[in-house]
């Protein structure tokens, strides 16, 4: 049984999370490949409501604290919205979607995804680095990290392959806004489509509006 998606443990989901503006951690990191690392082009909304544009097979899903959104698969049913702790007494704003939750905290064979976020100027990289490190880089292949800009989310990607011995990959991409607002978007991958498609869309519209 894995121990780090973000709604297994507090302590798993802020190992995974806090990498934006540090310098590259110390991961195995071969050139990004177009495919892990090509940029997209974001859609920001300027509020926080469903939007018109959402292509087939998207649907757009909100926090219950209406400060995160992003667009998921609409096979993805399985929605939490509710805020968790994070490490130092914070509070992250989290939105997590999947087939089943319980199958993407518990394995590597369901797809799924999470959004966190704070404004709390505590929280630091270093107290989630090591724990990404020893528990996700674990469980993977050697993976890779990168600078992250999408025009605006500027920070961080971790992508992690092969992970628990199967096809599914990681990614991490962890960045700030020029508010200062930090949010973390993780993605589980498990097929092709996963790899490309909703990726692509997930870090096309991840957002957090204060």
């Amino acid at each position: 049984m894995k121990s780090r998606l973000p709604i297994a443990t507090t302590t798993a989901l802020v190992g995974i999370l806090a990498l934006a503006g540090c310098s590259a951690p110390v991961v195995v990191a071969p050139t990004p490949t177009e495919s892990q690392a090509a940029p997209v082009e974001p859609d920001k909304p300027a509020e926080n409501t469903d939007s018109t544009d959402i292509p087939a097979g998207f649907k757009f899903i909100l926090d219950e604290s209406g400060v995160v959104s992003v667009n998921v698969p609409d096979t993805w049913t399985d929605v939490d919205g509710a805020s968790i702790p994070g490490p130092k007494g914070t509070t992250l704003e989290n939105l997590a979607a999947s087939p089943s939750l319980d199958g993407f905290v518990n394995g590597w064979d369901t797809p799924g995804m999470s959004v966190s976020s704070s404004t709390d100027p505590s929280l630091t990289i270093q107290d989630f680095v090591d724990s990404l490190l020893t528990s996700t880089g674990s469980q993977c292949e050697d993976g890779e990290t990168g600078d992250y800009d999408d025009g605006v989310y500027v920070g961080t990607y971790l992508y992690f392959p092969s992970c628990g011995g199967t096809t599914t990959d990681f990614m991490a991409v962890i960045a700030h806004d020029a508010d200062g607002v930090l949010v973390a978007t993780t993605i589980q991958m498990v097929t092709d489509e996963d790899k490309t498609t909703v990726r692509d869309e997930i870090l096309r519209t991840f957002y957090a509006l204060y």
